[in-house]
């Protein structure tokens, strides 16, 4: 594994961070419900069934996650509300 000059990385450390970085691309064969695939199209706006997928996991996945940060509130029962911070020359009108 040679370095490259000047950075301290290895070759191939750079090579995986350049991987990582890129957008993943996979090939899925996939069984759906027609009516169920026709809703989801004209509720999403988007005709192309690849672009649908990629939106429809999108919206799964911030809906989860908004769902498990609700589940969270109030859990540690010592925690303080953070300190507001208002400019010196704020007044409330």
């Amino acid at each position: 594994m040679m370095p490259i000059r000047g950075a301290g990385i290895r070759e191939e450390d750079s090579r995986c961070q350049r991987e990582r970085a890129t957008l993943m691309s996979m090939e899925v064969r996939v069984n759906l419900d027609e009516r169920e695939f026709q809703s989801a199209r004209q509720l999403a706006g988007i005709e192309e069934p690849a672009a649908l997928l990629s939106y429809v996991l999108r919206e799964f996945v911030r809906f989860r996650t908004r769902q498990e940060l609700l589940a969270m509130e109030g859990i540690d029962p010592e925690a303080k509300a953070p300190p507001r911070r208002r400019p010196p020359d704020f007044e409330n009108r």
